[in-house]
């Protein structure tokens, strides 16, 4: 439910919990019941173990001038000047929160980036798309190009070695990636005399076939400039 349908982490957990109390009480299970020990209590268990959600890096994102920090030890006040004649910024970066009746710091406001080799990773382990990148390479027959690769650009392009950078022949994975950037009103221009843009950078792969290239879950989102 939290992957499928969108279910809050929370929500999820209270989920199992439920799962588990009708197990007891359907089959009247005692407390140490293996199938009761085999259901999860926090969904990230299963997300963990087969390892559903890309990996990702976490930064310290300062709220004011969006200045990312990533390295211990992290500073309670963004230390971030435009230039070295300017002011530090010195927005506060943590905030303090009780659980449980213990104060616990948190960032203010997080980042989340992920890195391009575990993209690519991901992205060439799903079945049938090494294949699909790898056809990329085949020689175009005919006059009408109806796609860039029918072009001779990528077809004459040569690498270091003065060989041809893309062939047939060549037993390795060599592939082309376009870089978009694109700048839209995050509220949808709904709220009247705003005017705000957020720039998203997206790389897309332009060995796979066009039908597919600007499908959401083919294309890697480099970053985001607020």
């Amino acid at each position: 439910m939290h992957l499928v349908c969108g279910l809050p982490r929370r929500a999820a957990s209270l989920l199992l919990a439920c799962l588990r109390s009708i197990v007891r009480l359907s089959d009247a299970r005692s407390a140490g019941d293996p199938l009761l020990h085999n259901i999860p209590r926090d969904p990230r268990t299963v997300i963990g173990s087969f390892e559903l959600e890309p990996r990702t890096r976490s930064y310290v994102c300062c709220p004011a001038c969006f200045a990312l920090y990533d390295t211990s030890p992290l500073p309670l006040f963004c230390t971030h000047q435009p230039t070295p004649a300017s002011r530090r910024c010195h927005t506060k970066l943590w905030k303090t929160r009780i659980i449980r009746g213990n104060p616990i710091q948190r960032p203010i406001r997080t980042y989340l980036h992920q890195d391009l080799k575990q993209w690519m990773a991901r992205f060439i382990s799903r079945p049938g798309v090494e294949n699909l990148l790898d056809s990329a390479a085949c020689p175009h027959e005919g006059t009408d190009m109806e796609d860039i690769w029918h072009a001779s650009t990528f077809r004459q392009f040569c690498g270091p070695d003065g060989k041809l950078f893309l062939s047939p022949t060549i037993h390795e994975g060599r592939y082309l990636f376009s870089l978009g950037v694109d700048g839209f009103n995050p509220f949808q221009n709904k709220v009247a005399k705003q005017n705000v843009t957020v720039t998203g950078m997206y790389m897309v792969c332009l060995n796979l076939p066009p039908d597919l290239r600007y499908l959401p879950e083919n294309m890697y989102l480099v970053g985001v400039i607020p």
